[in-house]
């Protein structure tokens, strides 16, 4: 939520600018002039949040989807979360140009060569350390 507008002031942040980027604007202007938290349930319908799940299964789901993510390598993790974050900071030609530019130096990682082994040996799963 973006609590300020309760207290007469703009939302700041960034908030009034990132919002309305990641959601339907009439989403973005009603939470925006409301300050009033998000349900989780209306965060999916917006695609703010990608799961939605009881309060009882929510930390075994998020450490078993932080375990999968775990499961890739680490170089390519990081990379393709620094392309996402960076690229959208531009237009789209600009994050092409990143995002080619990233996967140059990824490729030429030592997990990733592991990685292209491993899938070319009857997909046997990439050591990693």
């Amino acid at each position: 939520a973006q609590p300020e507008i309760a207290l007469d002031h703009l939302p700041g942040g960034g908030g009034t600018q990132r919002l309305p980027r990641l959601v339907p604007l009439s989403f973005a202007y009603e939470h925006l002039l409301l300050g009033e938290p998000i349900p989780a349930v209306d965060a999916y319908r917006a695609g703010l949040v990608s799961h939605v799940w009881p309060d009882e299964e929510l930390l075994d789901r998020a450490v078993e989807l932080a375990r999968r993510i775990a499961r890739r390598g680490p170089v390519a993790v990081r990379y393709t979360m620094e392309a996402v974050r960076i690229g959208l900071q531009g237009p789209l030609d600009s994050g092409m140009r990143l995002e080619r530019a990233m996967a140059s130096l990824v490729n030429e990682s030592r997990e990733a060569k592991e990685g292209m082994r491993a899938f070319f040996e009857s997909g046997r799963r990439p050591a990693r350390k």
